[in-house]
């Protein structure tokens, strides 16, 4: 019996060893590849403002273009109006 306990503690300390070289070459792969997702995260977050700062440009030019139009039915009213007192 001591000698199976032997062999197994044995094999757990083997299998330790390789687990830990194993997290570490892990570690060091996601060390390497955490720049991008970082990148990414800040390339998405820029995506995010410009469309923002396009929906608000887009709603002011709705506006903008709203207010047009009123100016050109109220400057036609004034015209036609015009043309009446003449």
């Amino acid at each position: 019996m001591t000698s199976d306990v032997n062999v197994t503690l044995h094999q757990t300390n083997d299998l330790l060893a390789k687990v830990n070289v194993l997290t570490d070459d892990l570690n060091q792969k996601v060390a390497t590849i955490d720049p991008l997702f970082t990148a990414v995260a800040d390339l998405s977050e820029s995506v995010s403002d410009l469309n923002d700062q396009a929906r608000q440009l887009s709603v002011k030019a709705v506006s903008a273009g709203g207010k047009t139009v009123k100016a050109s039915i109220g400057l036609k009213a004034i015209k036609m109006a015009s043309k009446l007192f003449k």
